[in-house]
């Protein structure tokens, strides 16, 4: 499982360019997830192989196979940083943005829908640009270039930083909130110093552990938190129970690197010569203590807190922590490759199958001279389940090739040689290369994905770069081609034809519409064909598809809408458009004028409309209001009809408008202020006010008195004004209130109290604030008389208000009475009486009128 720490890629990558191109020459970077290894190369290219079951090499499809064979990715921009997990992987783009695929039972690719694996990569939802990722187990974390720690996937141990633990997938990532140290932690820099004081809670780089995690600050501090029952958060104890607050690694130099293992954490300093530090679990001497017992074994060693591992781990250039192994460069910016802890698969590297508690160097295989030799040149490393990855600045004989070197267990082919023979290696070897050249036999630009050079001899005549050609028999075939109708896969796109053979017709005017006696099928379009086959006349730009016409029966030039024809020319008796209302009477038709004879002249739906045509009433008891319910449209007011509609009854003169009603739902005699009716009579369920506010309870109108009860009962646009009592949050359950949380209610909520004086409501055994006295003298006894009450004792306080006398720390309780002066030295209300002379040190001694009453 690979402790991934890195840096930032355009979605402009054409398809010729995603394919396994040769690129870059040198390894920058490497991730060990579990069974699977991931390398970069300096042209920002992502390389898997391993263990694919689960997707997390990213080839668009899982295997049960292993994948021995190193194979480029397709991400849309170059990478700068890569990390993987046990079963999933990690990438960081040039522009800062993070991709993930793989696993994602918990969630830690990133996407919601968890289970099935993500076969290839998907954007992490993350808002910003990042600088740096890690992934272990299964679960992710990123760091933005603001500080923050952003982190999803697996919560059984709190691993993501959120002070809760569970067993559910957590797909969106969320951000590790630190406790703030306090003022005076001497941790926490000065103000106005070289270092911002906010520094030590901005991650500058993470390492995910098998369930805990180590956050380096960028003032060179470590937060830890997560899995403790090996001690390895560092916090000098172990406990059955994860650590679920951040909690800050002390008594430690300044911290360079971090690394952390299934249960054992590393680093090395910026302070002390890069030296390495070890802490966690030592069952198999990963944290470099030589007190392993072997025989008879132990369930559990561990170191309870950071301790130099010694034996020359120092000037530290690198370091990586696998299952249960530890791998270190020693050498800066390049350096020897030293190794210590498990070595059951070779992860050591150092010829052997041996534990080793000590640190010891691991070794290569010396092709030119044929002996073994040490491992230099380190520039970057990786552990895994059981084996090492290293990225190297010199590649000795390798030089010039983009080589990963590996060693320890290949049962997966994690060591990218290419095949699972042998199972394990106990020295460093190297991989195949990260480039691949292809046979190109038709010499159209495109190699034979299945005939591939991939070695670190120079390039072989007649092979390129890319491999994508879908035919390398025939130059006409390649991702270039254009696709043409011949039952034929032309452009290497895995479909044929998939234009469906369109008919295309020949466009000799080049008016967009083509002849339809002339055409060509093809899966692309011809030059000076188009799809339309409409023309009346190919010769004459100016005509172009036939026409559609309306009958025009009434002979007024418009035609009604059916029937109609297509034709090349008029047809007699046909018009251009169909828009007659009335094809019988040539006095109707859309540009007619209206008049008012009863027609609807100009087609617009309305008669006689503006010409002189008005709407009356019938007036049937002649009172000089219309009925609503009966009228007619007339040039001149007809006899018996009025012009206004307001009659409420027609048969009785003495009866003319009505009035408005409002609605009155909940019957408290106030209606709705929208919901109304004009009418004669009141109708059932209205009232003739509108001032109601809620008309939907009895228990809201004006001038209701105003109860506690969560309703606006007077209409004033306030509720419960003046009834709630303020109720304080008791989280705890200690009877004290926390003030920062209070709740407006009409009776107590549960879990609320009515004091507001608890001083940590998260803790049941500190309740109310303190009563602290004066102690201006400093003597430790304060003056009864000046007090305050504070959650922690205020500066120039103390806890006893005693002091007889607060301007004087030589006057207090705890003093000796003195019988040298007339003062209440030890305030307890008398004083002694001078009784010796010069020559007697304690005067008071022997004269038993000399002590106090």
């Amino acid at each position: 499982m690979g402790c991934g720490e890195t840096l930032p890629v355009d979605e402009s990558e054409s398809r010729t360019q995603r394919g396994s191109l040769a690129g870059g020459q040198t390894v920058t970077r490497v991730a060990a997830g579990a069974y699977h290894s991931l390398a970069l190369r300096d042209d920002g290219v992502v390389w898997a192989w391993g263990q694919n079951a689960e997707g997390q090499l990213g080839r668009g499809q899982s295997s049960a196979a292993p994948q021995p064979t190193p194979l480029p990715l397709t991400l849309p921009t170059p990478v700068q940083a890569i990390a993987a997990g046990a079963g999933h992987s990690l990438a960081l783009d040039e522009l800062g943005r993070v991709w993930a695929w793989g696993r994602n039972n918990r969630g830690q690719v990133g996407s919601a829908q968890t289970g099935a694996p993500v076969l290839t990569p998907v954007q992490v939802p993350l808002t910003g640009r990042f600088v740096a990722i890690a992934a272990r187990a299964d679960y992710s974390l990123a760091v933005d270039e603001q500080g923050a720690l952003w982190a999803w996937g697996q919560n059984v141990d709190g691993e993501l930083g959120q002070r809760t633990a569970d067993t559910l997938a957590h797909p969106t990532p969320v951000k590790v909130v630190l406790p703030q140290l306090a003022a005076n932690d001497p941790y926490l820099p000065v103000a106005g110093g070289p270092v911002d004081p906010q520094d030590v809670y901005r991650i500058a780089s993470v390492a995910a552990g098998g369930h805990h995690v180590l956050a380096l600050t960028r003032t060179g501090r470590i937060w830890a938190w997560g899995r403790n029952d090996a001690a390895q958060v560092g916090t000098g104890h172990e406990s059955a129970t994860p650590v679920l607050v951040p909690t800050l690694i002390r008594n430690v130099p300044l911290v360079k690197a971090v690394a952390a293992g299934e249960a054992h954490s590393l680093f090395y300093d910026n302070e002390w010569n890069g030296n390495v530090w070890s802490w966690g679990l030592n069952t198999s001497g990963q944290v470099g203590r030589d007190y392993v017992v072997q025989q008879p074994p132990l369930a559990r060693q561990f170191a309870r807190g950071p301790l130099p591992v010694g034996n020359w781990t120092f000037a530290g250039g690198g370091i990586a922590a696998g299952d249960d192994f530890s791998v270190f460069i020693r050498g800066e910016p390049k350096g020897r490759l030293v190794n210590w802890g498990a070595n059951s698969h070779g992860q050591l590297g150092d010829t052997s199958l041996v534990m080793r508690p000590q640190p010891v160097d691991a070794f290569r295989w010396d092709s030119v001279h044929g002996v073994h030799r040490h491992v230099d040149d380190v520039a970057q490393v990786a552990g895994g389940a059981r084996h090492g990855l290293s990225a190297h600045v010199e590649q000795w004989e390798y030089t010039g090739c983009p080589v990963v070197w590996a060693w320890g267990d290949n049962g997966q082919g994690q060591l990218g040689t290419g095949n699972l023979s042998p199972p394990h290696s106990t020295v460093v070897q190297p991989g195949l290369p990260l480039r691949r050249f292809y046979l190109d036999a038709d010499g159209d630009g495109f190699g034979n994905p299945n005939q591939v050079q991939q070695d670190c001899a120079e390039r072989r005549p007649g092979y390129v770069d890319v491999g994508l050609d879908c035919d390398d028999s025939r130059a006409a075939i390649s991702p270039s081609a254009v696709e043409v109708c011949d039952g034929i896969d032309n452009d290497c796109d895995g479909q044929t034809d998939e234009n469906g053979c369109a008919y295309w017709y020949r466009d000799q005017d080049g008016d967009g519409y083509g002849n339809p006696s002339v055409y060509v099928r093809s899966g692309v379009q011809p030059s000076g064909y188009v799809s339309d086959g409409s023309d009346c006349d190919d010769s004459n730009a100016g005509i172009g598809e036939p026409s559609l016409w309306y009958l025009d029966q009434d002979g007024d030039g418009f035609g009604r809408s059916s029937p109609s024809q297509y034709a090349c020319t008029r047809p007699a008796g046909y018009a251009s458009s169909g828009d007659d209302c009335n094809d019988n009477s040539a006095q109707v038709h859309p540009y007619r004028t209206e008049v008012c004879d009863g027609l609807d002249n100009n087609c617009n739906g309305q008669t006689d409309e503006g010409a002189g045509s008005t709407t009356y009433y019938r007036d049937a008891d002649g009172d000089g209001y219309g009925n609503p319910n009966n009228s007619t449209r007339a040039c001149s007011r007809p006899s018996g009809y009025v012009s206004n509609a307001s009659d409420c009854d027609d048969t009785r003169a003495s009866v003319t408008t009505g009035r408005d009603y409002f609605r009155d739902l909940d019957g408290d005699g106030y209606g709705h202020p929208i919901l109304s009716v004009i009418a004669c009579t009141q109708p059932a369920g209205y009232v003739t006010n509108a001032g109601d506010c809620d008309d939907n309870t009895a228990m809201a109108h004006p001038g209701r008195a105003e109860v506690c009860d969560g309703i606006d009962n007077n209409c004033n646009f306030q509720t419960d004004e003046g009834l709630r009592s303020t109720y304080y949050r008791d989280a705890d359950g200690d009877g004290w209130g926390n003030g920062q949380s209070p709740a407006l209610a009409c009776s107590r909520p549960a879990g609320y109290v009515v004091n507001a004086s608890d001083c940590n409501d998260s803790n049941p055994s500190i309740g109310e604030p303190t009563v602290w006295y004066l102690d201006q003298d400093g003597d430790g006894y304060g003056h009864g008389g000046h007090w305050q009450y504070a959650c922690n004792r205020p500066g120039g306080y103390t806890s006893n208000g005693i002091d007889c006398h607060d301007g004087n720390a030589s006057i207090n309780p705890g003093q000796a009475e003195s019988c040298w002066d007339t003062i209440d030295n030890n305030c307890d209300g008398y004083v002694a009486p001078y009784c010796g002379g010069p020559t007697n040190p304690n005067p008071c001694n022997g004269d038993p009128l000399c002590h106090e009453p």
